[in-house]
Parts: C-alpha cells; structure tokens; sequence
C-alpha cells in the first residue's frame, strides 16, 4: 500500500518504522554516543577552568608576581587548548576516533537493543553534567564563603583576603545550571554538526 509520508492513514506505518529505527542501534552507533558524551565532559572541564584563568589575572595586581601570573595564564590557557581540541574531536569527529582507535572491531553482536534515541540519551548525559557541576561547585561554594568570613573576621584588615574560590565556584554553580537549561539547543547542535 502506497501512502503519503505521515498521512493520515499511514500514521501506524510511520510509528512502527520509527519505533523500529529507534529500537535496534549499531555498537558503533552506541560507541559514538559514548565518546560524544566524553566530549562533553571535556566542555564542562573547559568551562570549569574559565574562571581559573579569570582569577590568574590577580597576579598582575603585585609587580612581584608578574611572572608567577605570567605562568599561570599560559599554564591555564594550553589546558583549555587541549581540552577543547579533544571535546572537538570526541564531538564532531567521532567517526575518526573510532576508526582511528578501532573501537567497534572487537565486538561479537552488531547491533543492541536500546530504546532510548540519541538525543535523548545527549539531552540525559547534559543534564547529569550540569547536575554534578552544581553538587561539586555548591558545596565548595559554601565553603569558601564560610573560610573568607572566617578570615575577615579574625584578620583585622593585616590579611588581603582572596575571592576567587568564591568566583570560581559561583561560575561553576551557574554554568551547571546553563548546561541543564540549555540542554535542548546543545544537543540540537551536536545533531546538527553530525548531519
């Protein structure tokens, strides 16, 4: 029987046939997925040394430190580099990893039963990321407010007192709740740059 794509009367057709692409996936399909949602963990170290290389800059406040925050800056900025060419590469170029490391040759069975899409598998992996950004950055947060109250109150004004822990933890408290606002529009676009 011959029917327009998602007419009326093919509307059962159609959702056995998605239901049917979506039940059946490929190791290599499942390996891709995995090393897409390595990569974002790599965005979310990326984000989590941002604000690391914001509070470098204090060095240049003292011209005693010039080269100590010299340092830290470009210590700081080749990790970034080196993070982001990996979460690049585990993203957008998975398929050259996997050939590369020869990922899926090892295997017995072609292809697993999962029910879940790629995307929603991505949009499941963000919002843990995001997740566990904020429960690591909360608590650390907490505590660098409670250690800088500590040290203004028992210092006198003799101690400079130092918030980038507090900068830092903020940042990263926001950027988990960003990465699980905004999980739709990054998963939109890893399919997008797949395609």
């Amino acid at each position: 029987m011959f029917c327009l794509p998602f007419s009326r009367g093919c509307y059962l057709a159609n959702f056995y046939y998605v239901r049917k692409k979506i039940l059946t996936m490929t190791i290599r399909n499942l390996l891709n997925i995995i090393l897409k949602v390595i990569g974002i963990l790599f965005i979310r170290d990326v984000l989590a040394l941002l604000p690391q290389l914001l509070s470098s800059f204090i060095f240049f406040n003292n011209v005693d430190q010039f080269h100590d925050g010299t340092l830290a800056i470009a210590l700081t900025a080749i990790m970034i580099l080196v993070y982001v060419f990996v979460a690049r590469t585990f993203i957008f170029k998975t398929e050259m990893v996997l050939n590369a490391l020869r990922l899926d040759h090892d295997f017995e069975e072609e292809k697993v039963a999962v029910q879940m899409h790629r995307s929603t598998i991505l949009s499941i992996s963000i919002i843990v990321i995001g997740g566990l950004m904020v429960a690591e950055g909360l608590p650390k947060l907490c505590q660098s407010i409670y250690d800088y109250n500590q040290v203004e109150r028992y210092s006198y004004g003799e101690i400079r007192l130092d918030r980038s822990k507090i900068y830092t933890s903020v940042a990263t408290v926001f950027l988990g709740i960003l990465l699980m606002a905004l999980q739709q529009k990054l998963v939109n676009l890893i399919e997008l740059k797949r395609k």
